[in-house]
């Protein structure tokens, strides 16, 4: 009696046990959105399988929606939706996707949430070789069209080359015709002395209307021969659109060696705004700051440059988002694109896509528009970073022909750091991005495609390299009030830091972060604005130079 009162009492207490660890594995803490990248297309496949597997303290979550996207620069960049999948039994998602350009691509999974469960979403990476343009995989019956279109187009060009032809030269020819049939008349004036034959003219006319018959053969069929079903794709995707729209004659780097593992930096994560909110359909919800640019920080407040709308919000106390740019008398200057803004005291300075530089003050208001005097360079100007020293000069990195220069405050051009052209010497870029100028004046640039950044005097004397086998595809740096450097690693999604001496101290949001692109110091603060993730805000604890 007494055993079986025992075994009773044992029974009793693992039913407890399952019903608390069953009560854990619902809970919303631990749910998770694991990426499942594609392995690298073959070239010629047409189309990949995005998936993502969606788990709850490592059990699987079935029969809910995950939502994927591409980010697409088409019409400015964004988040181009896929389609919608439930997950599995084994809590796993899949859809069916044909990229139209090749190269890497960014996709973005998201479970929008339930009553059970949070949202939470994920991003990977895959490229994509030998895709399709979008035109060519469609049917819709009209094979035998697309096939004999260029030839009809060439016959009827031709006949109606013919016929303006034929009409010109019976035009021609029946002018001395009519002349001939024409009664004689005395010449009443000195004018009608002058007897003018114009048959050789119509013979000179004739002539040319046959060789514009015979030279538009040729032509119509170079333009058939142009509009064959080969050719190539007209879309040019992927997250670093700066780089695709303005790194003409950019050499492409050489693909890095593996990096070694990043080593965690203790941080607190102190804060995070959710910058894209969805729709019930999918889509972001109007309000949403999506793949947000830049963010600065002025007097406290945090703003966000956000270039697909043209616009800048402001973080409110409670974390929503509302707009403070007015435009005023300066309606015709837009921020759409603009690729970076940094603070001074309680205004911004935007660096626009066209090159402008706008200066917007506290209350939001257009206070001015700094049209830059500069050299010119082998491509247009494109901005991809600013930095602003202590006495009013403006540091602009110049993407597209790969050279940071320095402005007074009225725009003019002071001196220059680059060649030009993409190189990889202390005194070169290739493709340079974000700047940042320390409290000694220095100044720090994320050579992109060198993966490194490179550190110069206030006179522009190259000081020293950091970075160096650290950094896959740096975007943005920063640099506090001790000297710490924190640089934006896209490509690694994380943020790397190193102390004043070069040396790597660690890593910043392993595991968190999707696609860091903007980093900022303020107040011991670090504020990384991650254009799939949001706004993250970490306090950096203090690490000794010369870490691992």
């Amino acid at each position: 009696m007494r055993i079986t009162r025992l075994a009773l009492f044992l029974v009793v207490i693992l039913a407890g046990i399952a019903a608390v660890g069953t009560t854990h594995a619902d809970s919303p803490s631990g749910l998770t959105l694991v990426p499942i990248p594609p392995p690298n297309a073959a070239p010629g496949q047409e189309s990949v399988v995005l998936s993502a597997q969606l788990l709850n303290d490592g059990a699987p979550v079935a029969g809910v929606p995950v939502t994927f996207y591409v980010v697409t620069n088409v019409f400015g960049e964004r988040l181009m939706k896929v389609g919608d999948a439930l997950s599995n039994a084994t809590g796993a998602a899949s859809v069916l996707y044909r990229p139209t350009w090749d190269g890497d691509q960014t996709v973005v999974a998201r479970f929008a949430g339930s009553g059970a469960y949070p949202a939470t979403q994920t991003s990977f990476s895959f490229r994509a070789q030998g895709t399709v343009s979008p035109w060519q995989p469609a049917q819709f019956g009209l094979e035998p069209v697309r096939q004999w279109l260029p030839m009809a187009v060439g016959v009827a060009v031709l006949a109606l080359l013919a016929t303006l032809g034929f009409v010109l030269a019976t035009t021609v020819i029946g002018i001395p015709a009519a002349a001939a049939r024409a009664p004689a008349r005395q010449p009443t004036n000195s004018w009608d002395t002058q007897i003018h034959r114009p048959a050789p003219l119509g013979r000179a006319l004739l002539a040319m209307a046959v060789l514009m018959v015979v030279a538009a053969f040729p032509a119509v069929w170079l333009i058939g021969k142009a509009r064959a079903p080969n050719e190539a794709s007209l879309s040019t995707g992927g997250i670093y659109s700066e780089q695709a729209a303005n790194g003409a004659g950019a050499s492409p780097a050489a693909s890095p060696a593996a990096l070694p593992a990043a080593a965690p930096l203790a941080a607190t994560l102190v804060s995070s705004v959710q910058t894209t909110t969805f729709d019930e359909s999918g889509q972001p919800a109007p309000g949403s700051v999506v793949m947000p640019s830049d963010v600065a920080i002025t007097a406290g407040r945090v703003r966000i440059l956000d270039s697909n709308a043209g616009r800048i919000v402001t973080v409110t106390p409670d974390g929503t988002l509302a707009s403070i740019l007015n435009a005023g008398a300066y309606a015709d200057i837009s921020l759409k694109g603009a690729p970076a803004m940094v603070a001074a005291g309680e205004k911004l300075y935007v660096a626009t896509q066209d090159g402008p530089i706008v200066v917007v003050d506290s209350a939001g208001q257009i206070e001015s528009v700094i049209k830059p005097v500069i050299p010119a360079g082998q491509a247009p100007f494109a901005p991809a970073g600013i930095a602003l020293t202590a006495s009013g000069g403006i540091w602009v990195s110049d993407s597209a022909n790969h050279r940071v220069l320095l402005l007074n405050a009225r725009g003019e051009f002071q001196q220059v750091i680059g060649d030009g052209v993409p190189e990889a010497s202390s005194q070169g870029f290739n493709t340079p991005g974000g700047l940042a100028v320390d409290t000694d004046g220095s100044l720090y640039v994320a050579d992109t495609l060198n993966r490194v950044v490179k550190k110069y005097s206030p006179m522009g004397i190259f000081l020293q390299t950091i970075g160096d086998g650290r950094l896959d595809l740096p975007s943005a740096v920063a640099v506090d009030q001790e000297g710490t450097v924190f640089v934006s690693d896209e490509s690694a999604h994380l943020v790397s830091v190193f102390g004043p001496d070069g040396a790597y101290l660690g890593s910043i949001g392993d595991g968190q972060l999707e696609a860091p692109h903007s980093v900022k110091t303020d107040g011991g603060l670090l504020y990384v604005m991650d254009r799939l993730a949001g706004l993250f805000v970490f306090q950096p604890e203090t690490a000794p130079a010369g870490g691992p």
